[in-house]
């Protein structure tokens, strides 16, 4: 990486690894000024849910969604094939991993994909599709949760 002097002007190589002992900090091969390294931020994974209105964002702030047919659940499915608490979703680092905690499964098809089955079991989401809680559902159904994994 190259950063310039603010001070001198002049042209500075960073090593990889260089900047470990003081992140964010480096000092000027010629006029030994210090420079401040704006440093990229971590990657933060994002999960965007839809259903009717409701939208809800996943994120580290938001790690963990439940679905279900009780008021306490973030997102409330009002079906009867939905259990109480039905699914959750989890930010497990830079992935989302559904696990279906019902007796009737949770259907999930992923745009360009077969559609998935699970029964008390866990799937990783990716890129775009639609979840159904206790059946299978049409992306137009009034019972489809849309999901979206954003970059």
């Amino acid at each position: 990486m190259i950063v310039f002097c603010e001070e001198c002007g002049a042209k500075n190589n960073i090593e990889p690894g260089k900047t470990e002992k003081a992140p964010g900090y480096i000092r000027c091969h010629v006029c030994n000024e210090i420079i401040e390294i704006a440093m990229p931020e971590a990657f933060q994974a994002r999960l965007e849910l839809r259903f009717h209105d409701q939208v809800i964002e996943m994120n580290n702030e938001r790690p963990v969604v439940t679905m279900g047919r009780t008021d306490q659940n973030d997102l409330v499915v009002e079906d009867k094939h939905a259990s109480r608490t039905h699914a959750v979703i989890v930010n497990r680092g830079n992935e989302f991993v559904l696990t279906d905690l019902s007796m009737n499964g949770t259907f999930i098809h992923v745009n360009g994909k077969r559609s998935i089955a699970l029964i008390r079991d866990d799937f990783v989401l990716s890129g775009n599709g639609i979840i159904g809680l206790g059946h299978k559902v049409a992306s137009d159904s009034p019972d489809a949760i849309s999901f979206t994994i954003l970059e």
